[in-house]
């Protein structure tokens, strides 16, 4: 069979030779340690035929060396073998025939780029002397300063000075290569990646000299290093981000060993690269918006060198960073993408201080010492200040309302301390730059963030209460949800973020420092068009109007969230109120889930507020169809845990009314036959709620509603829920 393949060699071209080498490796592979010994000898015969003999080669790196592919423990000691034999037998001869090839082509650069992509996968497991010699090295040299040869060549050259060996021969290689001197500016974007590459290698090697060597390799190593830092800069700062990110692994391993030798400190590299960082954290306004996510992991590799900047220099990073976000926000013509940088600069300002502290012994730098030190604005305080003068919050461009609101959520505390700014600040949420901006996907991240800012800045929003419900009152009307192709109303809503506007008004009115009167008021205000717009619709059978109810129950659900346990009385007969409006859209729609599903979350938010109230209507919601399917069951389960919980033996008399009801859907549920594994996890995950609801019983002396007669342990009637849930025991 190998003599006909051999035979087919001259005759053939194209994808049939290539099939043809592959038959060839594989056969190879097989035989070449037993019964095939000569097969490199067979193959130098025909190098006459280049093609198919470099074809050969590309094929034995894939098949045995390459580590792209999977391979079985076995198939790599098999391969292992495979190349110990080459490196006795074969791979010297092989070696000089590359040579003599790449010498003899070197005025054709398809085939000396493809003789260099060989060379450079072999010489990551051939003899280095195989390479590094006086025939061959300058050879390589020469082609590195080709210009059409220079990527393959640096290639080649990596994969040099990537060999293991110790730490004087590494040093002694890297003199020899003597590659700093040609690494020259090119215009090919490629080329500019290939050399960043080769500076990583470079830099890497001779850092892990310098961390593991003797004092006498150690300064050896960082001579070396020195004539690199200016590549490292000039590829790092490169407009292309692929380029610059080849160099990461160089500037990781130099900046821990500057944080650990402060020795080595040199300012004005440090001060270069900073200020490429910032430069290369700008967004290009020409990039593709597809690539932005991959921008923002970019970015975020930026921001951790910065870091280590700070953790480095901290008087030379906040020099930096504060002079250019004050010269930046003091022109009032910004582009985008400056106003952008400067308020991700602010943004990751305190991380930066965090890094710095963590590293530092001594007293730590926590909330207004951010701000004010020495009864002085610290420079974070001179931005933030600078912020709120320049009115960047107003700048027209998506990019920037969230990451502003951001910053105030973040440095709250600053307008504790400095309150003039604060009506400044939630006059922005308020208006068309915040909650009343014209994208929707704004809009849905400042709903959040408003109820973030609420809980922080509670007392300080205490009076401007009566501004804050009037500036929002018209975009707390629940919207009817957009049918889709099905007909079926979108899941993805602006409601979900108006429950958290809700929320946080809910929060906001509820302030001790507020009269029980003018509470009582503000609920009013903002419940009654609730409840009307339900009374309006509870008869519709409407399927978008339908989810609207459960959208408007959930409204009402978030609204009493955050108040306060065991709330005053005025605010509980409202409450009242709105729980036995939601009783009655759960009777009239129990049959659709999302009224059902937004039902439950509502009287699970509603409970701390309203205490008792919410307890009583519990049988109530049951009556009405409050769970309608297993899986439902199972949900509810852990609330009416916490119930008991929350209200020990108060909840006797609502649990020994539903109790009966609700043992016997579990009772079925468990003794249905499980179709599949979800099945047979629902009904485990059932039980171990069920188990916990009982243990939370007896903790609270609760366990007589068990005893009673029709109950559980009512040996009369309930041998086999015992049963039932005995068999399910065995699996939990």
């Amino acid at each position: 069979m190998r003599e006909k393949v051999m035979g087919m060699i001259a005759s053939s071209k194209g994808f049939v030779l290539n099939k043809i080498a592959t038959v060839v490796v594989l056969l190879f592979q097989q035989d070449y340690l037993t019964h095939w010994p000569t097969f490199f000898n067979e193959l130098y015969q025909w190098s006459a035929h280049l093609d198919f003999f470099l074809l050969i080669l590309e094929n034995i790196h894939d098949q045995i060396v390459s580590q792209v592919f999977h391979r079985t423990n076995k198939e790599v000691q098999e391969n292992t073998l495979i190349k110990d034999h080459m490196r006795l037998e074969a791979v010297p001869l092989l070696m000089n025939l590359l040579r003599e090839f790449l010498m003899s082509h070197l005025t054709k650069p398809l085939i000396a780029n493809r003789i260099l992509k060989i060379i450079g996968c072999y010489v990551e497991w051939v003899d280095i002397n195989l390479v590094v010699n006086p025939e061959f090295l300058p050879l390589l040299l020469t082609c590195f300063q080709d210009h059409q040869l220079m990527l393959n060549a640096a290639e080649c050259m990596g994969e040099i000075v990537l060999k293991g060996m110790k730490a004087p021969e590494k040093i002694q290689l890297i003199q020899l290569l003597n590659l700093v001197p040609l690494l020259t500016p090119q215009d090919d974007p490629m080329l500019e990646e290939g050399l960043s590459r080769l500076v990583n290698h470079l830099g890497v090697e001779l850092m892990r000299v310098y961390e593991d060597g003797t004092p006498e390799e150690k300064q050896a190593s960082i001579q070396l290093v020195e004539p690199l830092l200016i590549h490292l800069l000039r590829y790092l700062s490169n407009e292309y981000d692929d380029t610059a990110m080849q160099t990461f692994g160089f500037l990781t391993i130099y900046l821990q060993n500057l944080k650990k030798n402060p020795k080595l400190v040199d300012g004005q590299f440090l001060m270069q690269l900073l200020q490429i960082l910032i430069v290369k954290s700008k967004f290009d306004p020409e990039a593709d918006p597809d690539q932005e996510d991959e921008f923002g992991e970019f970015r975020k590799s930026l921001k951790s060198y910065m870091e280590s900047v700070a953790a480095i220099d901290m008087n030379l990073y906040t020099t930096c960073v504060s002079n250019l976000v004050l010269t930046t926000l003091d022109n009032k013509s910004l582009d985008w993408t400056d106003a952008e940088l400067v308020l991700h600069l602010i943004f990751i300002y305190s991380e930066a201080m965090t890094t710095y502290q963590s590293i530092q012994p001594g007293e730590k730098i926590k909330g207004q010492s951010l701000f004010v030190q020495n009864q002085q604005p610290t420079a974070l305080g001179l931005m933030l200040s600078k912020m709120f003068e320049s009115g960047v919050s107003g700048y027209p461009h998506p990019s920037i309302p969230v990451l502003y609101f951001e910053i105030l959520i973040r440095y709250h505390v600053f307008l504790q301390l400095d309150p003039k700014y604060f009506p400044e600040a939630l006059q922005t949420f308020l208006d068309a730059r915040g909650l009343h901006h014209p994208k929707r996907s704004i809009r849905m991240r400042l709903d959040y963030l408003f109820l973030r800012f609420t809980k922080l800045l509670r007392k300080e929003m205490v009076q401007f209460v009566d501004h804050i419900i009037s500036g929002l009152v018209d975009i707390l009307v629940i919207q009817d949800r957009v049918r889709e192709k099905s007909l079926v109303p979108t899941k993805e809503h602006e409601s979900s973020g108006q429950f958290h506007l809700f929320e946080a008004l809910g929060f906001l009115i509820t302030t001790e420092t507020i009269p029980e009167d003018k509470q009582a008021g503000y609920l009013y205000f903002l419940q009654q068009p609730l409840l009307l717009m339900i009374s309006n619709q509870l008869e519709t059978q409407d399927l978008v109007q339908i989810w609207k109810l459960g959208d408007l129950v959930s409204s009402l659900g978030a609204l009493y969230k955050a108040f306060p346990e065991n709330c005053n009385q005025s605010l509980g007969q409202q409450g009242q109120q709105a729980l036995s409006c939601i009783v009655t859209v759960l009777g009239k729609h129990r049959q659709y889930v999302h009224v059902r599903e937004c039902t439950r979350n509502a009287i699970q938010r509603m409970t701390n507020g309203l205490g008792v109230h919410v307890l009583e209507s519990i049988p109530l919601l049951l009556t009405n169809g409050l769970i309608g399917e297993d899986s439902e069951l199972i949900e509810f389960m852990p609330f009416l845990g916490l119930l008991v919980h929350k209200f020990g033996p108060q909840i006797q008399q609502v649990m020994e009314t539903l109790w009966h009801p609700l043992f016997v859907k579990i009772q079925t549920f468990l003794a249905q036959v499980p179709i599949g594994t979800d099945d047979l996890v629902n009904q485990d995950t059932l039980l171990k709620h069920f188990l916990q609801l009982l243990t939370t019983l007896f903790s609270y002396d609760l366990y007589r509603i068990l005893v009673q007669p029709g109950r559980l342990f009512d040996g009369s009637k309930h041998s086999r829920s015992r049963t039932t849930i005995a068999s399910h025991s065995t699996i939990v």
